[in-house]
């Protein structure tokens, strides 16, 4: 019973949605059979986790059988029935919010039954509906278009061929409906292709995107500030140095927050942070700046990268570290204490061993940190990266360039033999690595003359190409 479809599915609603399940089977329009309401009651006592002893087939059928023989066949068909009578339900929960979609349909019902007064009726309630619907999204913006059709299908039949003018002007309004569905979604596939074909190093030729572009460029839909945000998007993940597009979305996104989707949010957040990354690490401070003020709006609106129900534990890392570099050590130990309990369980410890020794080498407790790297489970490559990034850091600042030496000669390896690590990522890894290797040399050779050769190589360098390059470098010039 703990393993079953059912119990898997009900273990996805919440009390509420038990309670309201709990009335739709009583409702004999949906539910007809009193002892799947029986059923329902009885297997709840134990929600959500369903792992009780008493509940076994045997059990339940002693129950609700009470002086029957066991017939395993009863139990699977009330198992069977009720999993699909919970779907039903969640399919009457999704349609019953879509108030719009419900009125068109309704319209339509009432125009082929020539019930015009009705229809009449249902068309100044669906369009009361249209003019309050707050969040605009894919399923507004389709609905929207449809309820226009709806309207002008209704209309024509009606209304004398005298009057086409007033029909062009509804089929003017249900194109413009269209049009703006189609650049949302447009957009949308053109922001997603972007991103794909960056995280896979993927080609592709974006058709219509230099056409949609320019047409949003003379025909901005303002009316909707989801769609010129995924447009200035697109922009952006098109051009690396469009700062402004970037601004336009904050602004945007500002103004106009509470009309936006969830879904698109998380969207629109994503495309930000990474812009804002990529030019932070070419050294662009106010672009650092707002990466970190987007972690932070992202982790206050509840909005932050998810794996399941879970913090995506590399994104938590990362978050981690920013404020660490931010210096805003205050906020990223309150973060890491107060969501650490939404890292999958089996990764919890692992995770906050890490953050804690990244703590430590940011608050110059140098021996601590080697202590709480060197307990950190290295499962990855990614993990690997992290703790030695750290773990020489902590070892230079602690003067221990012997040690230095070792540690970068076989982590080099590691870098240039895992074919997982992207190719970028190993280029900026093995000149932090290089560089700091020759530079512990120069110190324990005591010929620190090198030094400032070595800081001139460095500095021809593009930052985006150099881990650590202006940590190594403020490390140096402090040698001359």
């Amino acid at each position: 019973m703990k393993d079953s479809k059912l119990t898997e599915l009900l273990r996805a609603f919440s009390r509420q949605e038990i309670t309201e399940f709990e009335k739709f089977l009583k409702s004999p329009f949906f539910n007809n059979s009193k002892i799947i309401s029986d059923f329902f009651r009885l297997i709840t006592k134990y929600y959500p986790a369903f792992d009780n002893e008493y509940l076994t087939h045997e059990n339940i059928h002693k129950t609700l059988y009470p002086g029957e023989k066991f017939d395993k066949r009863k139990i699977f068909s009330l198992l069977s029935r009720t999993s699909a009578l919970a779907e039903d339900f969640l399919i009457y929960k999704r349609f019953g919010q879509m108030d719009v979609s419900r009125k068109n349909m309704l319209m339509k019902e009432f125009a082929e039954r020539n019930l015009d007064n009705f229809f009449t009726d249902a068309l100044k309630k669906a369009e009361t509906s249209i003019n309050e619907m707050k969040v605009i999204n894919n399923t507004s913006l389709y609905l929207i278009h449809s309820f226009k059709n709806t309207r002008r299908d209704f209309l024509e039949s009606k209304q004398s061929l005298g009057k086409r003018e007033e029909f062009f002007k509804e089929i003017e309004s249900e194109y413009e409906a269209f049009l703006n569905y189609s650049l949302y979604k447009i957009l949308k596939y053109l922001n997603e292709l972007h991103t794909h074909t960056k995280v896979l190093n993927l080609e592709h030729k974006f058709k219509m995107q230099n056409e949609v572009i320019k047409f949003i460029e003379g025909n901005p839909p303002v009316r909707y500030p989801v769609i010129m945000i995924y447009y200035h998007l697109v922009k952006m993940q098109k051009n690396e140095s469009d700062i402004r597009s970037y601004y336009e979305v904050s602004k945007l996104l500002n103004s106009s927050y509470d009309t936006i989707d969830k879904d698109d949010l998380k969207e629109i957040y994503a495309v930000m942070y990474n812009f804002t990354l990529l030019h932070a690490i070419k050294d662009n401070k106010e672009m650092a700046g707002e990466n970190f003020r987007l972690v932070k709006e992202m982790i206050a609106k509840g909005i932050h990268p998810r794996d399941g129900n879970f913090f995506a534990e590399n994104s938590f890392i990362t978050i981690f570290r920013t404020a660490m570099i931010e210096k805003d050590y205050e906020w990223g130990y309150d973060f890491l204490n107060q969501y650490i309990e939404r890292i999958p369980p089996d990764k919890r410890e692992n995770v906050y061993t890490l953050c804690s020794g990244i703590y430590a080498y940011y608050k110059e407790k140098y021996e601590e940190a080697l202590e709480k790297l060197a307990s950190v489970k290295v499962s990855d490559f990614i993990y690997g990266i992290r703790v030695k990034n750290f773990q020489i850091r902590t070892l230079w600042m602690l003067g221990r360039y012997e040690d230095v030496w070792y540690m970068i000669d076989s982590f080099r390896h590691t870098i240039s033999s895992n074919p997982k690590i992207p190719q970028y990522q190993k280029v900026r890894f093995m000149n932090f690595l290089n560089f700091t290797q020759r530079a512990a040399r120069a110190i324990l050779s005591e010929k620190k003359d090198r030094i400032n050769s070595l800081i001139c190589e460095i500095e021809s360098h593009p930052v985006e190409t150099f881990e650590n390059k202006t940590w190594l470098l403020e490390n140096l010039r402090k040698l001359i």
